[in-house]
């Protein structure tokens, strides 16, 4: 390892910031597609990049995964209206009942981690009539089969968080007793796996990144300057890509004296932490069953 990294070409890495203008949106592309997030650490966007196109949404894509994986459930709201957004945009993403299996178990965790932290039962009943209304949610997309699925769902969820919400000791014993089997780890796996899916099905409408497309030889006979060098560049490194990309962004750390890339805070609300094959059997059990 020792000898791989004393092999890396500081003037080389130097020459390709200075030559390569585009280079710093290429690299967060490639490690925000492959989500390697420890690269990225320690680093934000500066905003004319955050709000580059498919660089944007690949951005937005990895914190809303990240905010699922370490299951952040107060920052949930913002994968929902993530969900909401971009199936809105692509209804082709996914199947409709892939679709509503998500936003329904994620406005469910919401309620149940409000009931789980003690938040304000009137805030908690808000928030069902919001998720759960009593009257049900039309869609267009909803077969009749999915509207009386919907409903039965509906309906038993309103039922027991409303009977949580009136008796103190029921909400505590269920609490204690049988969230977990519910709506613990099996059902976040479950969910897990569905939004994982989701988002791989919207990265395939993305096009490659600019590095993937260098390394995979895709644009040889075409490319431009700027990609020559760094194809050229990426070829004579002997450590892995995400090892270069990381000197690279070093490199462009140091010369960036405007700012476009400085330290990132221990915490930004802004982009937190960057910051089942089906859902029918943790969903919902006996009798809560979904599609």
């Amino acid at each position: 390892m020792l000898y791989r990294m004393a092999t890396v070409n500081i003037a080389d890495l130097r020459r390709c910031v200075q030559d390569v203008p585009s280079l710093r949106s290429w690299i967060l592309d490639y490690l925000y597609r492959h989500r390697l997030l420890d690269i990225v650490k320690g680093f934000t966007k500066f905003e004319d990049l955050s709000k580059t196109g498919i660089l944007h949404l690949r951005i937005l894509s990895t914190a809303m995964w990240c905010i699922m994986k370490s299951e952040d459930m107060e920052h949930f709201p913002r994968i929902l209206e993530f969900l909401e957004w971009s199936y809105e945009e692509n209804p082709d993403l996914v199947c409709f009942r892939h679709y509503i299996k998500m936003c329904t178990a994620l406005k469910a965790k919401i309620i149940v981690n409000m009931l789980v932290k003690q938040h304000n039962l009137l805030n908690i009943l808000k928030s069902l009539n919001e998720f759960f209304p009593e009257n049900g949610i039309q869609y267009a997309q909803a077969t009749r089969r999915d509207i009386k699925k919907l409903s039965l769902c509906f309906q038993q969820f309103r039922k027991l968080v409303l009977r949580m919400i009136r008796d103190e000791s029921f909400r505590k014993q269920y609490i204690e007793v049988d969230l977990e089997n519910e709506y613990g780890e099996r059902f976040t796996n479950a969910l897990q796996k569905l939004f994982w899916e989701y988002l791989e099905r919207l990265e395939s409408t993305f096009h490659p990144p600019k590095i993937e497309q260098l390394l995979s030889g895709e644009i040889n006979s075409d490319c431009t300057e700027e990609e020559c060098i760094l194809a050229e560049l990426l070829q004579k490194q002997t450590l892995s890509v995400p090892d270069t990309l990381q000197r690279l962004l070093q490199c462009i750390m140091e010369q960036d004296c405007s700012q476009e890339l400085v330290p990132a805070s221990s915490h930004d609300d802004s982009e937190p932490n960057l910051i089942a094959s089906s859902l029918e059997a943790s969903l919902y059990q006996e009798g809560y069953t979904m599609f």
